[in-house]
């Protein structure tokens, strides 16, 4: 399951890149390295791969780009892996839930 996400708020035009680097590095890469290294686990044997995006890959909110777009990018890889990897029996799916308040 790839659960792990960021969210720091503001214009984009002014956010750093690096800001928008380390967005994208822990709510996508986060999941591409996962699945790049359980995949060749999985096969033979089959599993599930859960990616947890949001509904925010669908409706963005203002001051919010880096979030909305590592969350849309979720999506695209959950089904670029689907269609790579369901003749392996492994079903890879994204969860999209609302808003949840946390630290």
């Amino acid at each position: 399951m790839n659960n792990a996400g960021i969210d720091v708020e503001g214009p984009l035009v002014d956010m750093s890149s690096s800001v928008w680097d380390r967005t994208l590095e822990v709510n996508l890469k986060g999941a591409f390295l996962f699945s790049k290294y359980a995949i060749p686990r999985m096969r033979g044997r089959g599993g599930a791969i859960v990616n947890i995006s949001s509904v925010r890959a669908f409706v963005s909110y203002e001051d919010n780009a880096a979030y909305d777009a590592s969350k849309a990018g979720m999506i695209g890889l959950t089904r670029a892996l689907a269609l790579e990897h369901g003749r392996d029996g492994i079903r890879v799916n994204a969860v999209c839930p609302g808003y949840i308040s946390t630290p």
